[in-house]
């Protein structure tokens, strides 16, 4: 391999999404969007053909906050194919990539504007392996990585029949692991004709070009078979590309699918085989991919609504088919979000949504703020107008953006114009206590952000006093994690003041911004306020364990929720595990269901175990014996609600 540095590189850059690029580098390598992103149309209304006697609309259903759940299982190997001219070898490829991807992948539609239609991804694997030539390639260190990556949210941009147009990541995915789910993508999206038919034809994208597929129908009411007939065009480097000269691309196999009411994906499996001949004297590519989908559960997630606008100026967008392989200019997405408006413009376009409904009106207040979010990245100096347009400002909506938008852009200048209205005696509390609750979520902290911060913390009014303190958690979480010595400085001076308060509810709020730095250093206190005669301290307390990564955590969790004398304690045990792997606590939670005499308590780990049902092996077994004996016939219901078949569920 190292003496022919180009195979890596040829495979990921001809075939099935540049996994081979791995060769070259291991290091995760941040995608900026594509050029072209988003840009692609629809595909072509596939031409009809012996149409079915049947309903005359028979197209997908996007409901946004529907939310499916698949179990997942891909398998993909890439190679270069053996010279036909050389001696055969019982090894058709090599070297070869194989990578194996299994878990549950939720698919959620989070918005639609006529023909485009944004999905929310979001996987969670529960196998995977990456090899070359047979062998493990991933240490510990980059498997933990991958994981990382794999696990967060992607999006997708879906046309109104189902093909998948343009996937949008954030900025941290790995290109291997970008390049994984963007294959995953590819080989499990069905395009739908605009009525119902025996079979019909249609043009699709996926990571190695553009091309024809056909779907068939089988025996059963919504089962098919889809198959790839030609590749027409061939990505490159460049972007898609007619396939000319000598360049070939031969396809085989198929994939035998089953769609639901709604003709989302109820099962899938299939494999598919592509094998790249580019000319040019370059040896020939073969990448095979087997897959299969299986629904386990749907259901709403309306608070998902609108993600895609709300996430869009953190993440890297790119065509399904143009590769990953290297850093564009990031202010070039920038001023795409941007579109020409300034700060004047878009406050005014603020306002004016002040007037509409809410709910309709949360979306494009969520553009507006990634636009405002550009332009102060793009430039820094205009938020310097933000605390006088503020002065001036009633609707709680104009402010509020303004402030996040500040916030999320986090630059010196925001952060000062925040330190500004933070600290503006002239305004009303409202908008002081949000420019606060801004300083604390600041992705980059300054040191006058602190500083105001700290300021705050001995403030007269409380609800300053208290949401600067918080803030300053906050804070300190993001410095440490960017291993910032001043978060170690501001950790030891949360301590110290909670030593020297006598006061209850002031330790409360100190012991919640100790658990808002979601640092181990920050466990003796917390343990040591547990033992507070005073409930309001000890409910604290529990509740600042959610997120400490100690084991101990585990521990007192379980004393507090089965020893405490006070059941807003054992409540807030319960809502502290919420946050964390619960199989250490099952056998606790098992013991207060069986116990616990507060009725509420049991609700709350009736309610946890059924948001984990699917998840955790025993809380299917816990919630059918809470439906069977608990003295509450509204718990029993309650637990036999989340025992309803899958598909029942709302």
């Amino acid at each position: 391999m190292k003496r022919q540095p180009w195979m890596g590189l040829f495979i990921g850059v001809v075939l099935l999404g540049g996994t081979g690029a791995w060769w070259s580098s291991r290091q995760p390598v941040s995608v900026p969007p594509g050029e072209q992103a988003d840009r692609v149309g629809p595909a072509p209304a596939p031409e009809v053909a012996a149409p079915a006697p049947a309903a005359p609309s028979w197209q997908r259903v996007w409901r946004v906050g529907q939310q499916y759940v698949h179990e997942l299982k891909f398998e993909q190997r890439i190679g270069l194919k053996q010279d036909a001219s050389a001696r055969p070898s019982p090894k058709e490829s090599v070297p070869t990539l194989r990578s194996v991807l299994e878990g549950d992948l939720s698919a959620t539609v989070v918005e639609r504007a006529g023909d485009r239609v944004y999905v929310q991804y979001h996987l969670r694997p529960t196998s995977l392996a990456f090899e070359s030539g047979g062998r493990n390639a991933l240490d510990d260190s980059s498997r933990a990585a991958m994981l990382t990556s794999l696990q967060l949210p992607f999006y997708v941009h879906f046309n109104g029949q189902g093909a998948a147009v343009a996937v949008h990541m954030e900025k941290g995915v790995d290109l291997i692991s970008q390049n994984l789910l963007r294959s995953v993508v590819a080989s499990i999206q069905v395009v739908t004709p605009p009525e119902q038919l025996e079979r019909w034809p249609s043009q699709e994208l996926d990571t190695t070009g553009q091309f024809e597929a056909s779907y068939q129908r089988l025996e059963g009411p919504r089962q098919f078979e889809k198959k790839k007939v030609r590749y027409r065009m061939m990505t490159t480097p460049e972007g898609l590309r007619p396939l000319d000269g000598d360049a070939r691309i031969t396809v085989s196999g198929g994939v035998n699918l089953v769609l639901d009411e709604d003709l989302w994906v109820q099962s899938l499996a299939g494999q598919d085989r592509v094998e790249v001949e580019p000319g040019k004297d370059l040896p020939a590519a073969v990448g095979e991919v087997s897959v299969s989908l299986r629904l386990r559960e749907k259901h709403r997630v309306p608070l998902l609504a609108g993600a895609f606008t709300a996430n869009r100026a953190r993440l890297y967008g790119s065509e399904l088919s143009v590769q990953t392989v290297a850093p564009q200019d990031p202010k070039a997405q920038l001023r795409r979000t941007l579109a020409g408006g300034t700060l004047t413009s878009l406050t005014r376009e603020l306002r004016a949504l002040a007037r509409k409904d809410g709910e309709q009106a949360g979306p494009e207040t969520a553009e507006l703020m990634n636009r405002m979010h550009a332009l102060f990245l793009l430039e820094p100096g205009a938020a310097a107008q933000v605390p006088g347009l503020i002065r001036d400002e009633r609707s709680r909506n104009v402010y509020s953006s303004l402030i996040g938008s500040l916030s999320s852009a986090s630059t010196p200048e925001a952060i000062h114009a925040l330190a500004q209205v933070s600290s503006d005696k002239a305004l009303k509390l409202p908008v002081r206590v949000d420019a606060i609750a801004g300083l604390g979520t600041a992705a980059s902290p300054t040191s006058e952000g602190v500083e105001e911060l700290r300021r705050l913390g001995q403030d007269a009014d409380e609800d300053i006093r208290g949401t600067a303190t918080l803030a300053l958690g906050n804070s300190a979480r993001t410095l440490l994690q960017g291993g910032d010595p001043a978060g170690d400085a501001v950790l030891r001076e949360l301590e110290q003041l909670l030593r020297t308060e006598s006061d209850p509810g002031r330790q409360a709020v100190l012991l919640k911004a100790l658990a808002n730095t979601a640092d181990e250093r920050a466990l003796p206190a917390i343990e040591a306020s547990l033992r507070s005669e005073v409930w309001v301290v000890r409910e604290a307390a529990v509740g600042a364990l959610r997120l400490i990564p100690n084991p101990a955590a585990d521990r007192l969790l379980v004393e507090r929720m089965l020893g405490d004398a006070a059941p807003q304690v054992r409540r807030g045990a319960v809502f502290a595990s919420s946050f964390r792997n619960l199989q250490p606590l099952i056998p606790a939670m098992e013991q207060a269901l069986r116990s616990d005499q507060e009725a509420a308590v049991r609700s709350d780990i009736v309610r946890l175990l059924g948001e984990r049902r699917n998840r955790e092996p025993r809380a299917l077994e816990l919630l059918a014996w809470v439906s069977q004996n608990d003295p509450i016939a509204e718990l029993r219901q309650a637990a036999g609600s989340f025992l309803a078949p899958a598909a029942a569920q709302p």
